[in-house]
C-alpha cells in the first residue's frame, strides 16, 4: 500500500486502539508512540508497494510486448484501492461479529472496555494485506489482458 495511505491509516487506528500496536506491532507507549507508529506505517507502506510494483514489473517483463511504465503504473492503484475497501469491509466483520477464537487470544492482554476497538483495528489490518493481495491479482490480470500502446 502506498505510504502515506498506511501512515494516515495508523495513526487513525492507533487513536482507536493504542494496545493493537502496543501487542502487535511491538510499539511502546510513551511520548514518541505516534511517531513510532508512523514509522512502522512507512516502513508496512513501503515494502507493500515494492512488492506489488515488483510484481508488476516481473510480470510486465514476460510479456511478448512488455507495457510502457507509465501504463504500468496506472495498475498501482488496484493493490491501494482493493486494501481500502476490503479494511473497510473486515474491520467492521470483526467489530461486528467479535470472534471468540480472536477475542479469546487478546482478552488476557487487553482490557474488556478495549476488546471491541482492538478487534476492529485487528480486522482492518488483516482487511488491508487481504486486499493488497487481491490489489496484486486484480493489476496482474489487467497486465495480461491490456494492449500495449505503441507510439505512432
Amino acid at each position: 500500500m502506498h505510504n502515506s495511505c498506511q501512515c494516515c491509516n495508523d495513526q487513525i487506528t492507533c487513536t482507536l486502539s493504542p494496545a493493537y500496536f502496543y501487542y502487535f506491532k511491538n510499539v511502546p507507549y510513551g511520548s514518541s508512540f505516534r511517531w513510532e507508529v508512523s514509522e512502522v506505517g512507512f516502513q508496512a507502506g513501503f515494502f507493500a508497494g515494492f512488492l506489488s510494483y515488483g510484481i508488476f514489473l516481473l510480470i510486465n517483463q514476460r510479456r511478448k510486448l512488455p507495457l510502457s511504465y507509465r501504463q504500468l503504473l496506472k495498475m498501482a492503484r488496484y493493490p491501494i484501492i482493493w486494501a481500502i475497501v476490503v479494511a473497510q469491509i473486515t474491520g467492521f466483520i470483526f467489530d461486528y461479529f467479535q470472534f471468540p477464537f480472536f477475542a479469546d487470544q487478546i482478552t488476557p492482554v487487553v482490557q474488556p472496555a478495549e476488546v471491541s476497538r482492538f478487534m476492529l483495528v485487528w480486522g482492518i489490518h488483516i482487511g488491508l494485506y487481504i486486499g493488497a493481495v487481491l490489489g496484486i491479482v486484480h493489476g496482474v490480470a489487467k497486465i495480461h489482458r491490456r494492449v500495449p500502446y505503441l507510439p505512432q
